[in-house]
């Protein structure tokens, strides 16, 4: 799994992985996904990129996600945790 986190990491476009919880606690991949960016989506600051990617990868994968009781978004960036927590304060980070 380490392997292609990695992989995706490197990649230029917006990757998302839907992650299933097994009988055994092991998580298993479900779907997979990615989001091309054109022109001027690629200039965004790298908060919006996350922003961005993170609406698109929950609206591409919501037919499967529907009445799930206990789900959880996992990120690799911090700020954007606080960010939608505080949503009505003024970002620290600069958002074009």
């Amino acid at each position: 799994m380490q392997r292609l986190k990695d992989e995706i990491a490197k990649s230029p476009a917006l990757w998302f992985i839907l992650l299933q919880l097994g009988e055994d606690g092991e998580r298993y991949p479900n779907q997979f996904g990615s989001i091309t960016l054109n022109e001027v989506e690629s200039c965004y600051s790298q908060a919006k990129l996350e922003l961005y990617g993170l609406f698109h990868a929950l609206r591409a994968v919501h037919i499967y996600t529907f009445g799930i009781a206990n789900f959880t978004v996992e990120l690799d960036a911090k700020y954007v945790k606080c960010m939608i927590n505080n949503s009505d304060l003024q970002p620290n980070t600069t958002i074009n």
